[in-house]
């Protein structure tokens, strides 16, 4: 393509003019941006209709353990489009956090019908039942979610989870593998990996889990508090209370 030497000449004033004034506006909103909580309170302070911003800031709320404040913004969030699935799905994380188990699963089963292939909604749903002791329905769910999205590790690791209360060890450690395989830092598949490991007394590869576990999450309590036990077996007493005070 040939451009006109007056015409190109134009172009690029216009997007020189363009990137200035992006890089004004960028500069005046970096003094917004602290974290996500100011930039969405800003964008609400504007817009007070934008569905996602209600969402966003709720989602920041419940990463700060903020429910009360995450409901909220979610509640606002289905009020302007009542047919939100990414809002019922998000508030229904929050009631599960709560222990609110059947308002849970009515906001699961609500994003479901919105949107019959939202995996997200399946596997959280399937928690809500895994919590509940329900272990067929959340496998069912977490198969669901596993169908839906090949990839996804949570669902993996949790349907492992059911397994190793079912003392399915095989199947249990089959999903640990998988979880660990699609995401290697995932933390929390090493430790129930671990924990299937001491189930059927292969205590050198549950060390070597809850060890993995702890250096990629090193405030992993449950994990030095399990490494701790294995230390106490092995009379090796100093490492034991070691791993029990950083439990502690």
């Amino acid at each position: 393509l040939l451009w006109n030497s007056k015409l190109k000449w134009v172009a690029v004033t216009l997007l020189s003019m363009s990137l200035v004034l992006f890089s004004v506006k960028t500069y005046a909103r970096s003094g917004v941006w602290k974290n996500d909580m100011t930039l969405w309170n800003n964008v609400i302070g504007q817009y007070n209709n934008v569905v996602e911003a209600y969402i966003n800031r709720g989602a920041y709320f419940v990463n700060e353990k903020r429910n009360k404040e995450a409901i909220t913004d979610f509640n606002k969030a289905i009020e302007l489009k009542a047919d939100n699935a990414d809002a019922y799905c998000n508030r229904g994380v929050v009631f599960t956090n709560e222990k609110r188990n059947d308002e849970a699963v009515n906001d699961f089963d609500k994003a479901i019908q919105l949107k019959p292939r939202y995996a997200k909604a399946f596997c959280n749903r399937g928690v809500v039942f895994m919590n509940e002791k329900r272990n067929d329905k959340a496998i069912d769910d977490f198969n669901k979610a596993i169908e839906l999205k090949p990839d996804y590790a949570e669902a993996y690791n949790n349907r492992g989870n059911v397994f190793t209360s079912q003392n399915r060890n095989a199947e249990a450690i089959d999903g640990f593998n998988k979880a660990i395989e699609l995401k290697s830092d995932y933390a929390e598949a090493f430790y129930n990996r671990g924990i299937v490991f001491v189930n059927e007394n292969r205590i050198a590869e549950a060390m070597n889990n809850f060890t993995k576990a702890i250096e990629l999450k090193s405030d992993y309590a449950n994990a030095y508090n399990n490494r701790g036990i294995i230390f106490v077996n092995e009379k090796r007493t100093i490492e034991a209370i070691k791993d029990f005070n950083k439990a502690i």
